[in-house]
């Protein structure tokens, strides 16, 4: 199939899944057809090819929050199935759409299917491109730890184990004291989910920090003069 052919392929496969009412069956034979177009050469000889892999994410992240299951599952797995062709020279345009995603700060579930997919590529990342996630997701992980449900507070939790492990380093001790104080501030949440994942998320960040012993006292004097929630055992 030439370049022409395949791109009006990939473009009529996604406007049919954008505006049309699709069953289960058309919604995964679309998702397949997608995966195909963005893993055919003549698709990435294309001048736009990287535009294409942006909405072929985009579109499949879309279908990872519908009510049918089976569709949910087919649109994961056919993403995971384009990630998997593409990580070995576009790992950057991979992470790139995850951030964008993360930065939308969407549906639960797309959302943890992007953290944990940005978990799995930070190792990564390119050294020059370090502190540009790092201050951007710094922004990110504030804004989703505002949030309630606890299934993506775990995932976030364990998000910020990576983050601590790949990029936390290009953060200097201010950012890093902002971020540690947000999560603290969950301490005295109601759920307890919440409360272990932020005091988790506190402890990593010390643990990865540039300087363990000057961010663990600061952590110590900022714990030292929070007052405790008398609603829960301490």
């Amino acid at each position: 199939m030439d370049k022409s052919s395949v791109y009006e392929k990939f473009t009529g496969q996604v406007d049919q899944l954008r505006n049309t009412e699709c069953s289960q069956k058309q919604k995964i034979a679309c998702f397949q057809q997608i995966a195909e177009c963005i893993m055919s050469p003549a698709l990435a000889a294309h001048i736009n090819y990287a535009a294409h892999c942006g909405t072929a994410t985009n579109v499949l992240l879309l279908f990872c929050e519908d009510f049918d299951s089976v569709v949910r599952m087919s649109a994961e797995e056919n993403l995971n199935k384009i990630f998997r062709a593409l990580e070995k020279t576009r790992v950057s345009r991979i992470l790139m759409d995850l951030y964008g995603e993360i930065k939308r700060n969407g549906n639960q579930r797309s959302l943890r299917i992007c953290l944990n997919l940005f978990s799995y590529y930070a190792p990564q990342i390119k050294e020059k491109h370090i502190k540009w996630y790092a201050v951007r997701l710094l922004q990110c992980m504030s804004i989703m730890s505002q949030r309630k449900e606890t299934l993506l507070q775990e995932t976030l939790c364990d998000f910020v184990k990576h983050f601590g492990r790949c990029v936390q380093q290009g953060l200097n001790d201010s950012e890093t004291y902002t971020l540690f104080e947000t999560f603290l501030g969950n301490i005295n949440a109601d759920c307890a989910v919440k409360r272990r994942c932020s005091a988790q998320n506190c402890i990593s960040l010390i643990e990865h920090a540039r300087n363990r012993s000057l961010m663990a006292r600061h952590g110590l004097n900022k714990v030292i003069g929070k007052p405790t929630n008398a609603g829960y055992e301490t």
